[in-house]
This record gives structure tokens, sequence and C-alpha cells, in this order.
């Protein structure tokens, strides 16, 4: 039996790969032909140029990804933060017009209140003055009905041992004023709420007028 042939190594190719061949060791100087396969498993396969490129370039889209997203954030931020203004300055106003509201409708219910007791008074009314609060005196039968204005609260005592209750407390204002005509005497009331607006355009004023019944009459 002839023996095998021995199988060459990776070091004999190598060796082999890069030996010049014969006829280059007597004429010409000696050639080395190496050829590099970047794709071991496929070496016919060809890589594309540009993805060298465009692995390079990837990085920096990146960055400016993340630039555009902080424009973005903070862009988000700014019209949230101006939308929330709005919105609780849009709520301070309609708070303040609630109130506003409110006060307007006790007003008129309070001046309501008092032409009725002018109405139905059976004696001539009583103004006067003790100290710095105001009184207004309604004769109503065997009672008297008072009305008391001090420190811009408004006071309604319906009788003469009653205890004052109050009606109104942001009063900026408040006089009664007798009006004497050819046949009849009226009373007016002047109210001026105070205003919960620092800059107000329109001043909250309220007059009322009442004439007493003809029993009433001096």
């Amino acid at each position: 039996m002839s023996p095998k042939p021995a199988m060459p190594s990776r070091s004999d190719a190598r060796t082999a790969a890069v030996t010049p061949p014969p006829a280059a060791r007597a004429g010409s100087p000696p050639r080395l032909r190496l050829q590099l396969h970047p794709n071991r498993t496929h070496p016919d396969r060809k890589i594309p140029a540009d993805r060298h490129a465009r692995a390079l370039a990837r990085p920096a889209e990146r960055g400016m990804m993340l630039v555009e997203c902080l424009v973005y954030i903070s862009v988000f931020f700014v019209v949230v933060g101006l939308a929330f203004a709005a919105f609780y300055r849009a709520l301070d106003f309609a708070r303040q017009l609630r109130r506003n509201a409110g006060d307007i409708t006790l007003a008129l219910d309070v001046g309501e209140r008092w032409r009725a007791d002018v109405r139905s008074a059976t004696g001539p009314l009583q103004l006067a003055e003790e100290g710095p609060t105001l009184i207004l005196r309604v004769p109503r039968g065997t009672s008297q009905t008072a009305y008391l204005v001090t420190e811009g609260s408004l006071y309604r005592r319906a009788a003469q041992d009653a205890p004052p209750i109050r009606l109104m407390s942001n009063l900026k204002s408040l006089r009664f004023h007798r009006d004497q005509r050819e046949r009849i005497v009226s009373w007016r009331c002047e109210m001026e709420l105070s205003s919960r607006l620092k800059s107000a355009r329109l001043r909250p004023l309220f007059t009322f007028v009442a004439a007493p019944s003809p029993a009433a009459r001096p």
C-alpha cells in the first residue's frame, strides 16, 4: 500500500501564498500576491462602498435628533406653561365674576326688602345719626323696624327689642334721602358696593326708591 499524501497545514498554505512563482525567481524581482477576503464565509459577496460612510454619519444623525428632541420638549413646556397661566387667569376672573354676581343679587334682595318696609310704614319715617351710625326708623304699627349703617355694613332690626341682623358687609357707602314732592314724600336709598377688582371699569351703584302709604304721610 502506498502511503497517503500529507495534507498541508495552514502555515504551509500561507507560506505558499506568499512564495513567489518560479518564473519570478530567475528573471524579475519577487512580487507578492496577497488576496484578502473581508467576508470569509462568502468571499464572493461585495461590501457596499458607502456602508462605511453611513456608519460614520450615524452618530451625527443621532446627535441632531437629541437636539431636536430637547427643542421640542422646551417648546412643549413653554406652551403648557402659557396654557396653565391662561387657565388660572380665566379661573380667577370666573371666581371674581361669581362673587360680583352674588353681591349684586344680595344688593337687589336687600333693596327690595327695604322698599317693602318703606311701603308698609304706618307713620312718618325718621332719619337720625348716632355717632358713626346712620339709623332709619320705619314705624310699623306698635313696632318699629330700623336700618343701621355702620363700618361698611348694613343691619336690620325687625323690632325695638330684637337684635340687629347684618344684611350686607361689603358696602362702600349707603345713604338715605327724603324727597319731598308736591303731594307725596318718597325715600331714596343710594348704595355703592366695594369693588373686588383692582381696576374696575364700572362702579357698582344701586338706587332704590319707595313711597310710604298715604297713612304714613305727615
